[in-house]
C-alpha cells in the first residue's frame, strides 16, 4: 500500500498541474524532458546501408542535342536543325555562342579565356569544329555539342584558323599561316595528318568544302586583287571565279547541291552587300568548272 500511494503522489505530482503547487511552465518542461528523450535515441540511430550509399551528383550544364535532319545541307543552319553557331566578343573576350531559329534562345557555348571563334557545324550537326588560342597558339579544336567534350585536333605552332568540315566529316580545310605565307590545308582528323593544298605566293584562306567532296572555294588576293577561287582536289587545278578588280570578294558557301555560291562582296568605292552566283558546268551537285 506504501509503495502504490508514493506512486500516486508522483504521478499526481507530474501530470496533474498544481497537485505539488509545481508552477505551470516548470510542469510543461518536466514533460517536455520526458517526450525529447525517446526522440533524441531514435534520431541517433545509424541510418540503413540503403540510405548510405546515396550519392548526389550535380552534372555540368551542357547545350541540348542538336539533331540533323534527314535533308541536312552544306549550310550551318539547315545542317544543325535551325541552330546558328558564331563567335562574339563580350567583356574583352571572343567566345562561341549559339541561336536557336525556332525560339531565339541564346546560347554560349565556351568559356575559356582564350580566344574562340570561327565555328563550323559538322555535315551530321553533332560537332563543332572552331580555333581557339586556349593553348598559347591558334589551333584547331572540336566540341561534341551533345556532351560538351572538347577535342583538340592540331598541335603546331603556326596560325590555324576557317575550319570547313568535308561532307563525310572525316576532313577539315583550314587556312594556315607557314613559312611566311598564309595556305589552305586539309586535315585528316582520325590520324592527325594534313597537306598543303595551295602554294601561291599570295595569301589563300576563308575555305568551303563543296558538297561532292571534290573542290574547295576560297577567297585569295592572287592577281593583286581580293576575288574567289575554286581548287579542284582531283588535279589541283585553280580558277579564278568572281575577276572583279573594282569589288572584293568573301565567306564563299556552297548551296545544297553545289550548283551556287553565296559570297559577301565590298565595292572599293563604297557599300557592301551579299550574292550568289550559278557555276558553270554544274549539275547534280557537281562542279565542273571549265
Amino acid at each position: 500500500m506504501g509503495i502504490r500511494k508514493t506512486l500516486g503522489t508522483l504521478l499526481r505530482w507530474l501530470f496533474v498541474p498544481g497537485a505539488a503547487k509545481i508552477p505551470p511552465v516548470l510542469w510543461l518542461l518536466i514533460i517536455g524532458l520526458l517526450v525529447a528523450r525517446p526522440l533524441a535515441k531514435e534520431s541517433a540511430r545509424p541510418l540503413p546501408d540503403a540510405f548510405e550509399r546515396i550519392v548526389v551528383i550535380t552534372a555540368t550544364p551542357v547545350p541540348p542535342p542538336i539533331l540533323a535532319t534527314p535533308e541536312a545541307s552544306s549550310d550551318s543552319t539547315a545542317r544543325a536543325g535551325g541552330t546558328l553557331a558564331f563567335s562574339m566578343r563580350h567583356a574583352g573576350n571572343n567566345d562561341i555562342y549559339l541561336l536557336t531559329q525556332e525560339s531565339g534562345q541564346l546560347l554560349r557555348l565556351t568559356y575559356d579565356p582564350g580566344d574562340d571563334r570561327d565555328p563550323a557545324w559538322s555535315p551530321d550537326g553533332r560537332f563543332l569544329a572552331y580555333a581557339s588560342h586556349r593553348s598559347g597558339g591558334w589551333d584547331l579544336y572540336t566540341m561534341e555539342t551533345t556532351s560538351g567534350t572538347v577535342l583538340r585536333v592540331t598541335r603546331s605552332q603556326y596560325f590555324k584558323g576557317s575550319p570547313s568540315w568535308s561532307p563525310d566529316g572525316r576532313w577539315l580545310a583550314y587556312e594556315g599561316y607557314q613559312d611566311g605565307n598564309l595556305d589552305l590545308y586539309v586535315l585528316d582528323i582520325e590520324s592527325g595528318q594534313e597537306q598543303r593544298v595551295t602554294h601561291a605566293p599570295e595569301p589563300d584562306y576563308s575555305p568551303a568544302w563543296s558538297p561532292d567532296g571534290r573542290h574547295i572555294a576560297f577567297t585569295s588576293y592572287r592577281n593583286q586583287n581580293q576575288d574567289l577561287y575554286i581548287l579542284s582536289l582531283d588535279d589541283a587545278s585553280v580558277a579564278n571565279l568572281t575577276q572583279t578588280p573594282n569589288q572584293n570578294e568573301d565567306y564563299a558557301a556552297w548551296s545544297p547541291t553545289g550548283e551556287f555560291l553565296a559570297y559577301s562582296v565590298v565595292r572599293r568605292s563604297g557599300g557592301s552587300h551579299s550574292t550568289r552566283r550559278s557555276l558553270p558546268g554544274a549539275s547534280c551537285g557537281r562542279c565542273c568548272l571549265a
